[in-house]
């Protein structure tokens, strides 16, 4: 995910997003019909503007698109109002936005705090 840099020197930040770069490379190069996504987090993660600077510096020209939400509980709704706000952030400082699909596998009866395999919860829209 790119959402918490904030364990992470400079310097391994440039690693991991050249490694990231170098594999949408590849699946260009080599498997052009993949659609490939990168993680940006969840709406409570980071802010919008600070998402596109991650997923611009991870090399999301090259991808697909990115996704939200992965092994989350945040409504569909908050979903889409950050994939948005991260869009605009992407045109207006790079000129591109991009597709994105959101993770609705367990956001139908939201969190109960617990992360790991909480009961009851549903299926989203």
């Amino acid at each position: 995910s790119l959402g918490d840099f904030s364990c992470l020197s400079q310097a391994q930040i440039d690693e991991r997003n050249g490694m990231l770069r170098d594999a949408l490379a590849q699946f260009t190069a080599n498997a052009p019909n993949t659609w490939t996504y990168l993680d940006a987090g969840n709406p409570a993660w980071i802010g919008a503007d600070t998402m596109a600077q991650h997923l611009d510096g991870a090399g999301a020209r090259q991808a697909h698109g990115f996704t939200l939400n992965i092994s989350n509980y945040y409504g569909t709704g908050e979903n889409s109002a950050y994939g948005n706000a991260i869009n605009g952030s992407l045109s207006a400082s790079y000129g591109y936005t991009k597709p994105y699909v959101i993770d609705t596998s367990r956001n139908g009866n939201g969190s109960n705090g617990e992360w790991c395999n909480p009961g009851g919860r549903r299926t989203g829209a």
